[in-house]
């Protein structure tokens, strides 16, 4: 009898044929979502609050990936675009970052050091409350990904801008910058953003973050050096919609 081929893996390069069944149809999707914090969130205590804030949808399952990290998958492609859109989400007050797993990568090399978030950009004299503002000042924080026209029927909606970026989550948030006018001194204009209320730190500005156990230096505000530059108030709810009709 011929000897068994001894089988040896360890450290080899081994070639697999990638599946087309019906769980790669183009359709289904699949995130990677990571709770931003420092402190760990039990799987059992994310899957409950998760689904329980989306209303038990059907069609949805959420996997144990790692510590903080979830696997949330979708029948119905409808769905999970509901959910992303609905974001940012918050478990105990914690943000979770949905990011998007293509079928070119290993779950563990989902990146989330970037994230989608609505901002909010007051103060602006009327003037420039316009979606050419708004696209100018989010490509200063990040890549923009929508605006909202703050007229309707030529008519003013809002005193304030919304630009829906992807921000480097691993950075402070900015809270806002200086606008320059002619024959005027600058004007301090405040950024505000949708949905993360207070999940940042009130030491350095980082979400997930907590100022008790934060090592990083205090940020100074940039109208005065003396004071810090994050207080409670940076995170606000989502904007109302624009009436379609006045």
């Amino acid at each position: 009898m011929a000897q068994a081929k001894e089988l040896f893996i360890e450290g080899d390069v081994v070639r697999l044929n990638p599946a087309y069944d019906e769980s790669f149809i183009e359709g289904n999707l699949n995130m990677v979502g990571k709770i931003i914090s420092d402190k760990e969130v039990s799987f059992n205590t994310c899957k409950a609050a998760l689904l329980g804030i989306w209303g038990n949808p059907e069609g949805v399952a959420i996997t144990e990936v790692g510590r903080n990290k979830v696997l949330i998958s979708f029948r119905d492609a409808s769905k999970s675009v509901q959910i992303r859109k609905g974001g940012p989400w918050s478990i105990r007050g914690n943000l979770v970052n949905l990011q998007m797993w293509n079928g070119r990568q290993s779950v563990y090399d989902v990146d989330h050091k970037t994230m989608e978030l609505w901002v909010q950009i007051h103060g602006l004299p009327l003037q420039y409350i316009t979606t050419k503002s708004a696209e100018i000042i989010g490509k200063r924080l990040g890549v923009v990904m929508e605006t909202k026209n703050p007229r309707w029927n030529n008519i003013l909606q809002r005193t304030f801008l919304r630009v829906k970026v992807t921000l480097n989550i691993t950075k402070p948030l900015p809270t806002g910058f200086w606008l320059a006018r002619e024959n005027a001194p600058d004007l301090g204009i405040d950024l505000k953003y949708e949905r993360i209320q207070d999940s940042y730190c009130l030491n350095c500005g980082i979400l997930g973050h907590n100022k008790k156990d934060c090592r990083n230096p205090m940020a100074t505000a940039c109208w005065d050096p003396l004071k810090p530059r994050y207080a409670p108030g940076l995170g606000v709810n989502r904007a109302k919609p624009i009436p379609s009709r006045v």
